[in-house]
């Protein structure tokens, strides 16, 4: 599964269930994007803010792991990969 599609099936649950309901996920993407966008990165994953911040979070951080998908290392994406295999 490539990392446009498991952006694309997160944001679709993230919509309909909330932030909560991929917070594994959430948590690696996080960390795949700490380096490129920290502050959104953080927010994607606090857990203790609102929602809505969390959602705009996901957003800054789906749109910067496009934008830098081909300076991302492929191991970078395994954690990731597994969350969704599981």
């Amino acid at each position: 599964m490539s990392l446009e599609q498991v952006l694309a099936g997160t944001a679709e649950k993230i919509a309909l269930h909330g932030t909560r309901s991929e917070l594994l996920l959430l948590e690696e993407l996080a960390a795949i994007a700490s380096a490129l966008s920290p502050g959104a990165a953080a927010a994607l994953v606090d857990w203790n803010g609102a929602e809505v911040a969390r959602l705009r979070a996901f957003g800054i951080v789906h749109g910067v792991l496009l934008r830098d998908v081909a300076t991302l290392a492929p191991e970078s994406l395994e954690g990731a990969a597994a969350v969704v295999a599981a």
